[in-house]
């Protein structure tokens, strides 16, 4: 499997956890501090995701690159995936993410018929497109983290390899 198809099974399978995780986020109201655990605990799992597909795609090739590669790509199929369930739980939710708005646009003392729509596409606008910014960006990054411990291990592996049965003190693998 190359590099581009183990990018979309990995997206799918994060975008499929980001949806679930939406899904439980919106179904339970918690307080601030249960959404900051809830979020961080998200957040840690999504991390460690991504350093460990970048260490299974270094350890094939042997170049940390592809670890970094792989994230960001990952993150950007993720990123869709979530979007559209972002789109769809949205859509079906409009009356509530309407108060929502409203109740906001009158903490913010914004008056006028615009006020909602406004803000109702501004926290859109903000949600996909950091999505889209943050998401393969932090993959990257914890996929060229990932990306370098597999290559580490991949030299470990080659070196091993090559030494004689002489210097390795007979042991077999």
């Amino acid at each position: 499997m190359n590099a581009f198809q183990q990018s979309l099974l990995w997206g799918a399978i994060l975008g499929i956890f980001r949806l679930i995780t939406l899904l439980i986020g919106s179904l339970i109201i918690m307080n601030s501090f249960g959404n900051f655990i809830f979020s961080s605990i998200t957040f840690t799992i999504t991390m460690v995701f991504y350093v460990f597909i970048g260490l299974l795609a270094s350890q094939e090739t042997g170049r940390a690159g592809t670890g970094a590669m792989i994230g960001f790509l990952t993150g950007i199929f993720s990123s869709i995936i979530a979007s559209i369930g972002t789109i769809i739980l949205a859509w079906t939710n409009a009356t509530e993410m309407h108060q929502r708005m409203q109740d906001l646009a009158n903490q913010l003392h914004l008056s006028g018929n615009a006020a909602v729509p406004l803000l109702s596409l501004l926290l859109f606008a903000v949600v996909i497109l950091g999505g889209f910014i943050l998401s393969p960006g932090l993959g990257a990054l914890a996929g060229a983290i990932g990306g370098a411990i597999g290559k580490r291990q991949a030299k470990n592996e080659e070196i091993d390899e090559g030494i004689p049965e002489y210097y390795s003190g007979g042991r077999k693998d």
